[in-house]
């Protein structure tokens, strides 16, 4: 049958009549909330953090485009994303109906307490996993579920046949604070990994890397604060966060390695002047002899 095909190939799935089915790639792209209500059904909500957790955290992770000015990810490629994640959630993880709802831009996850939103980017360019938890998690564990989760399944998806292959992606940072507020996707702030950990060892003096004080006091190389602009309609001014509280631990090893690498090679620079002064001072001191 057609429904079947269509099952199976990530674009749809039945609602609780089975005579309708869910497509959200047939909903206009820039439906009117009345449409949309009325082609989603019982399928539509506001984006909210609505949740029985107390003082909850908030991490929030951007799969770009690579190359942003040549690639993009198809129109269809959500709609697909969003089947196959639902699919996979209820029929190999065991989850509940319930906890997975599917809308035009966005599909919403409640995993062992973890509250998802896998929202569309509005260019089409990136695709943002925002992820809410309880403070009584580590930032470091919930950064690892949003990978295994989400993350991960969604770089495997687009590298797929029924995904966009060949288009190569990268991750980003989302600023806290537009997690938790739910700042439109176009607004937030966001900065690739590897930019943040380039300005990160950028942000070190050299002078800094051979002082014997910063040497024997290692942390104070490491408070490189990142700075946020100020979004306008939604925070009054700029702000400011560790960037080792924005990095995972892999990422701020990579940034340790990196700098100890760099103060290695300064040192090996200053022994190699060294010695060069002290042979031109017995140079001269044979000349003067001579």
């Amino acid at each position: 049958m057609i429904e079947n095909i269509l099952i199976n190939l990530d674009l749809c799935f039945k609602l609780e009549d089975p005579l309708e089915y869910f497509i959200p790639s047939f909903i206009p792209e820039h439906a009117s909330k009345e449409e949309q209500k009325h082609q989603q059904g019982t399928h539509v909500r506001p984006m909210t953090w609505k949740t029985k957790v107390d003082n909850p955290k908030f991490v929030g992770i951007r799969v770009q485009c690579q190359d942003e000015l040549t690639m993009s990810l198809t129109a269809a490629f959500f709609p697909c994303f969003q089947m196959f994640m639902r699919r996979k959630l209820i029929s190999e993880m065991d989850v509940s109906k319930d906890n997975v709802t599917c809308c035009r831009h966005y599909l919403e996850i409640l995993l062992d307490g973890r509250k998802y939103f896998v929202e569309q980017g509005t260019s089409h360019k990136y695709v943002d996993v925002l992820m809410l938890y309880s403070k009584y998690k580590s930032r470091e564990r919930a950064l690892k579920y949003v990978m295994k989760d989400v993350v991960q399944e969604l770089i495997s998806f687009c590298a797929s046949p029924k995904g966009c292959p060949g288009v190569a992606l990268v991750l980003g940072v989302i600023q806290p604070i537009c997690v938790e507020m739910l700042i439109p996707s176009h607004l937030r702030g966001t900065i690739l990994i590897e930019d943040l950990k380039s300005q990160f060892i950028r942000s070190i003096n050299e002078d800094d890397l051979l002082e014997k004080s910063h040497l024997e006091k290692e942390d104070e190389l490491f408070n490189y604060e990142h700075s946020w602009p100020m979004i306008k309609g939604h925070t009054t001014e700029c702000t400011f966060e560790r960037a080792r509280e924005l990095l995972s631990e892999s990422d701020m090893e990579a940034v340790v390695k990196e700098i100890q690498q760099k103060r290695m090679q300064q040192l090996e620079l200053m022994q190699q002047l060294e010695l060069m002064q002290q042979c031109g001072i017995q140079q001269l001191k044979s000349l003067k002899q001579g």
